[in-house]
């Protein structure tokens, strides 16, 4: 790779070294928080408009041929809708529906199209009560901004709408977006992936495939996807998600109630957590990776897991990275402590770091060593000789000790031990993203 095209991370996703890489702002990795979509599925119904009757004079196209899909999805198969109005004055366009639930919070999301400015105005709108949940607004831009009336939306290329947070009266049965267009004839509004959740935020329009859309879900179970070759997907506990809104240019991007250009997993210090199965390669790993953001350290005389494969911390079975008595610690095969990061007093809450643990398998004494944003940091060599032979599942952001409470963005694990250098040009590659 040129310099040109930027720096590479060493056992980057076609590396053979790589056991493990996961990025909460890949697209490709991060599928979305885990979420039931509400609009009927993953197929050409998610181009289809409502039929609502007496609606007025326009017409429906389901799947059009005179105008591209956005960006990234020119081929997957799912349908553009189309309407054209055929007399002069409003007249109301349906698109996208779907059961929906009484006193229910929904947001939508979609992307559209206009001729020309000021064509309609989508909003989210029940069946039964003939109510307005709410105006979609276009992300902008930059994604993150919040501009009202298709007026103010460009002519003649796809953007992205989304409405959050809105909630249904007693009796609903469904939804669908409603958009009424039209001051003259041959006004013309083009819909794509219409998605109606039950949910107070948006997710992404995800596809699984690029052939085929109707194999896209995100449900609890495989929603961080392992980027390397062995396919490691992980499970979302209890609610672990980034309150993702979309994507743009292959990232995730968190919606503003984040204000955050670094997505990443939250974890809340409760009941919420990571899992990977269980893989051999974990064993013998010789480098752990991550980018960690604390948000609270624990008492001096307890301890939390950033993330832990093992039955029990204090065994020579431990492979993780903890907080505890006081300092942050790497460990692998290790009865007590480990090798040192830092003492939590000399980290900060709402600060990102880049930590790494590594351990030499070809020493007899097994030395581990840990990096801190780039800084050769603690050396812990391991006199009993213990090598790791458990079977237990990978957790991140929890484990024997208290939960962590914090963030993690990425979570790479390599077979091979990274040098200083390579450590160092991990940190420099990604120290930007998390203005560090």
């Amino acid at each position: 790779m040129s310099t040109a095209a930027g720096p590479r991370l060493k056992g980057a996703r076609r590396d053979t070294g790589m056991v493990l890489s996961l990025d909460a702002r890949n697209i490709l990795s991060y599928l979305g928080d885990p979420t039931t979509n509400a609009s009927a599925s993953y197929d050409s119904t998610l181009g289809q408009a409502y039929d609502w009757t007496n609606s007025g004079g326009w017409t429906r196209t389901n799947n059009v041929k005179d105008v591209g899909k956005p960006s990234g999805y020119e081929n997957v198969n799912v349908y553009v809708c189309k309407g054209v109005t055929t007399s002069v004055g409003s007249q109301h366009f349906g698109m996208g529906r779907c059961n929906a639930s009484a006193t229910t919070t929904y947001s939508a999301s979609m992307w559209y199209r206009q001729n020309k400015q000021g064509v309609g105005g989508p909003y989210l709108r029940t069946i039964v009560g003939n109510a307005s949940l709410g105006s979609l607004v276009w992300v902008g831009y930059d994604g993150l901004q919040s501009i009202s009336g298709s007026s103010n939306w460009p002519a003649n290329e796809w953007i992205k709408l989304r409405m959050w947070d809105g909630t249904t009266g007693a009796g609903e049965t469904g939804l669908y977006i409603s958009n009424y267009i039209g001051s003259a004839v041959g006004d013309t509004a083009w819909c794509f992936g219409p998605q109606i959740e039950a949910l107070d935020y948006n997710t992404p329009l995800v596809l699984n495939s690029d052939a085929d859309a109707a194999t896209a879900t995100r449900g609890t179970s495989d929603t961080w996807k392992d980027l390397s070759a062995n396919s490691l997907d992980a499970d979302l506990i209890n609610g672990a998600d980034i309150g993702t809104v979309h994507w743009k240019k292959g990232f995730v991007t968190a919606p503003l109630a984040y204000s955050s250009d670094k997505p990443a997993l939250d974890f809340d210090g409760s009941d919420d957590y990571v899992e990977v199965p269980n893989n051999s390669a974990f064993l013998t790993a010789k480098t752990w990776e991550l980018w960690v953001n604390f948000d609270s350290f624990p008492a001096s005389s307890t301890y939390d897991s950033v993330f832990q494969k093992s039955p029990n911390w204090n065994t020579a079975d431990t492979i993780g990275m903890n907080q505890i008595y006081g300092n942050f610690r790497w460990s692998f095969g290790h009865h007590w402590g480990g090798a040192i990061f830092d003492a939590l007093s000399s980290l900060s809450t709402g600060v990102w770091y880049h930590a790494v643990g590594t351990v030499d398998m070809a020493d007899p004494t097994m030395t581990s060593r840990t990096y801190l944003n780039g800084v050769a940091k603690g050396t812990q060599t391991n006199p009993y000789t213990d090598r790791p032979t458990n079977t237990n599942t990978l957790q991140i952001g929890t484990g024997n000790g208290g939960p962590f409470n914090g963030k993690i963005a990425v979570f790479n694990v390599y077979q091979e031990e990274l040098t200083a250098g390579q450590v160092l040009h991990n940190f420099n590659s990604m120290r930007s993203r998390f203005k560090v």
